[in-house]
């Protein structure tokens, strides 16, 4: 593709068309192996710089990066390419001259201040108040909108409007404690008749359910909860009802839910005290389906409480899991896996190790 290409009249190579276009060689040849016309290639022209590809602009017959219209025009970098962004045409952006920004002006509501003075009036930073102007915002809508610049919503009460650290200081609060509690959905007026305690941590409330009055960490020791969970569920409007109805031992690895039994609701842990087993084995016999009943009626092995040795029917044989497992030429885990996840005996025999089964699986838990 050395050959020279006319175009507008002249005649170059495809160094010279790239170089004109601000484009690398390779891409220019790129674009014409893909038929591209001239007037797309010049169009859509990039320059690849640093790594970034940023887009020319054509204006009274010429292309340019944002930053040399910038310079042409007089401009600021960033005003330039926010005001291309905002919309306006290259006409008005060149039109419309640069002006010390922190010195001009503003009036509002009979006053006059620069951007620095209203910016800080409005809780805003100088930047972002600034940005709004140039995005042709009225006075009215940035202080109507404003908003602290570490994201905290300006908040009214009584009339009167300030931040969530103005709030805390008049209150008499620590701004950590207040925002915690606002966030947490206390009224503005529980807020402030609510004293902080030492170290500005939040009070003990203590909550009435079925005639008692204890603390949230209380409630969760009895509900079998996490304090954080239970505190959770609290503070999102959960009922006390619903909480204990709901209620989980913790995350992952726990049991969902508590569990009824003979007219008695406990945790996992509660009943394995109960029944006198280990509460991890009597995790493993519920997870597994086995029945309360059978849970409270077998007592766990001696050694370290581990579950008895069940014997398995197969074929006119009775076999302990490991034995199935050797005769199978399975690891002795892989077999428990399979048989506790509802496999039957004829799919274990007949799947290798690592071999997904075909067979249909029933995928209910033994009891």
């Amino acid at each position: 593709m050395n050959h020279l290409i006319t175009y507008k009249g002249k005649t170059k190579c495809i160094s010279d068309w790239a170089k004109e276009f601000g484009l690398s060689r390779s891409t220019f040849r790129g674009r014409l192996a893909r038929d591209w016309p001239m007037e797309r290639i010049e169009s859509e022209a990039i320059h690849v710089r640093m790594g970034r590809e940023q887009k020319l602009i054509g204006y009274k017959g010429q292309y340019k990066t944002m930053r040399e219209w910038a310079e042409e025009f007089g401009l600021n970098y960033d005003t330039f390419r926010r005001r291309f962004r905002s919309g306006w045409s290259i006409k008005e952006i060149e039109s419309t001259p640069a002006v010390a920004r922190a010195q001009k002006l503003i009036s509002y509501k009979g006053k006059k201040q620069n951007a620095s003075e209203w910016a800080k009036e409005f809780g805003l930073s100088f930047e972002t108040f600034y940005g709004r102007r140039e995005l042709g915002w009225s006075m009215e809508r940035i202080e109507s909108e404003a908003v602290q610049y570490s994201r905290c919503k300006l908040i009214t009460y009584k009339g009167k409007t300030q931040s969530s650290k103005q709030w805390a200081e008049e209150f008499g609060l620590d701004e950590n404690t207040f925002r915690y509690r606002y966030r947490s959905g206390w009224p503005m007026k529980r807020i402030e008749s609510t004293p902080a305690t030492s170290g500005n941590r939040q009070p003990s409330k203590l909550i009435k359910y079925k005639g008692k009055s204890q603390s949230s960490k209380q409630w969760a020791e009895e509900f079998g909860l996490k304090l954080c969970t239970f505190n959770y569920r609290y503070r999102q409007g959960w009922s006390m009802k619903e909480i204990e109805k709901e209620s989980v031992n913790g995350k992952h690895g726990r049991d969902p839910r508590l569990i009824t039994y003979k007219g008695k609701t406990q945790s996992s842990k509660q009943w394995a005290e109960e029944f006198g087993l280990d509460k991890n084995t009597f995790r493993y016999r519920y997870r597994s389906g086995w029945p309360m009943k059978r849970i409270e009626s077998t007592p766990a092995a001696a050694s370290g409480n581990r579950q008895p040795s069940k014997l398995i029917k197969y074929k006119g044989k009775s076999q302990s899991s490991k034995q199935w497992a050797e005769e199978f030429g399975l690891d002795e885990n892989t077999f428990r896996y399979r048989y506790w996840s509802g496999w039957s005996m004829e799919e274990i025999e007949k799947t290798s190790p690592g071999e997904k089964n075909t067979y249909q699986k029933t995928r209910k838990c033994r009891q």
